[in-house]
């Protein structure tokens, strides 16, 4: 625990102190490689090629995926090349090949975590097409019910040494308006995946706007992203030159509520069920509540082929 929130400030897990700085990245995507002796390469497909997430899995806390979807390639439990495995809680988890059977909100954001693209024969892969997903319906239409089912769940499958799945990353493109909540059971929950297991969680900032100016009240930000050891990802223009108009900025007096990076949030293709396609400039609500999830797919991605 940091030691703003009561912690040990010698404990070398502390993430936050307050000696912080503001770090603000530029040329979004300039992307480059580094070889370690030292060789740039610009090359944006070639450099990620073989960086890929491949060898981690993303734990998709959503609605469900449909994994018999092309670019998911379900199999049967455990054993799949892409969905290693799908289920949908009522209860217990019941495991199904289709997790996703209402707005196809979970199936969007996992094609964009980890599509292999075999639907568009590559040519809409996700970013870290390498990795594996494990697919877990909390959920139905645009409403998570089963969140700390969801994050247990991801707490007991990633115990060092007792996570055989090598899962790293999970993604929670779902919340609700608020501030951080210490003892709040997500909160805690988030707290032990990250210093105990090593998984990066991840949460949309939410995308109910605000100017980021000074805040009196009515926080706009995501609950569960001001939690300190979550990452909060604002959502970006399509190719990372803007902050959406949507997207949640938090408030600049309260520098928790800061989103800690950004991510393409806007006209960001995607798997839909029932092995179609989507393109997320369709004006559709079902793919306009998708746009709050679309920044932090991209960066579990992206984390998932640091780690692979």
């Amino acid at each position: 625990m940091p030691p703003e929130w009561g912690g040990d400030p010698t404990d070398p897990s502390a993430m936050m102190h307050e000696t912080t700085h503001i770090v603000k990245a530029t040329d979004t995507w300039d992307r480059v490689i580094v070889s370690p002796e030292g060789v740039v390469q610009y090359d944006v497909d070639l450099a990620f090629a073989e960086w890929d997430g491949d060898g981690t899995a993303i734990v998709d806390l959503d609605t469900g995926v449909d994994a018999g979807h092309p670019d998911f390639d379900y199999l049967e439990p455990w054993t799949g090349d892409k969905v290693i495995y799908s289920a949908k809680w009522d209860g217990v988890w019941t495991e199904t090949r289709n997790s996703d059977t209402t707005s196809g909100h979970g199936t969007h954001v996992g094609g964009t975590i980890a599509g292999n693209g075999d639907a568009s024969a590559g040519r809409r892969a996700g970013v870290a097409k390498g990795a594996q997903m494990v697919a877990l319906g909390t959920g139905d239409g645009a409403s998570i019910f089963a969140a700390e089912q969801g994050l247990e769940w991801t707490f007991i499958h990633s115990i060092p040494g007792q996570n055989p799945y090598h899962i790293r990353v999970v993604s929670n493109s779902w919340g609700t308006d608020g501030d951080y909540d210490p003892n709040g059971v997500i909160a805690q929950i988030t707290d032990r995946l990250t210093f105990e297991n090593g998984v990066a969680v991840i949460f949309a900032a939410s995308n109910s706007g605000g100017n980021g100016g000074e805040c009196s009240g009515g926080l706009k930000t995501n609950v569960y992203a001001n939690t300190p050891s979550a990452i909060s990802v604002a959502a970006l223009t399509h190719d990372g030159s803007a902050i959406t108009s949507f997207s949640s900025r938090g408030c600049m007096n309260q520098q928790h509520t800061w989103p800690d990076v950004g991510a393409p949030g806007r006209d960001i293709w995607a798997t839909a069920p029932r092995g179609t396609a989507i393109d997320a400039t369709t004006k559709t609500k079902a793919i306009c509540i998708t746009w709050q999830s679309r920044e932090p797919p991209w960066l579990h991605h992206t984390l998932a082929a640091w780690l692979d």
